[in-house]
């Protein structure tokens, strides 16, 4: 049993002795083989993104010019301007999006 408790004693001892937590004179920062300290050539400047606006609503326009060329029988543009709508419309997105997607089913359904 005593060698066991020796072995231990001895490993505890080794793992406190080169732990590198642990103070010795070649982990210093003098040292030759020390690694510079880490600098940054630039803070960044977090205020821009944080003044973003908001994006302009789309969705009020894109149905006038839906019902405008639904009005004036402009086949061609009512497709485009429906394609459109059809890509941008989401009942799970944000406003303008499930705006889109209303109209979409109020057209169709």
């Amino acid at each position: 049993m005593q060698p066991i408790l020796e072995r231990r004693q001895r490993r505890s001892t080794l793992n406190v002795a080169t732990s590198p937590n642990a103070s010795t004179s070649s982990n210093t920062a003098t040292s030759p083989n020390a690694p510079p300290p880490i600098t940054f050539a630039r803070q960044l400047d977090l205020d821009p993104l944080l003044s973003v606006e908001p994006a302009k609503p789309w969705a009020a326009d894109l149905l006038r010019h839906c019902a405008r060329a639904f009005a004036d029988k402009d086949s061609s543009n009512l497709h485009r301007l429906l394609w459109m709508l059809n890509e941008l419309a989401s009942p799970y997105g944000d406003c303008e999006q499930r705006l889109a997607y209303a109209f979409l089913q109020a057209l169709f359904c």
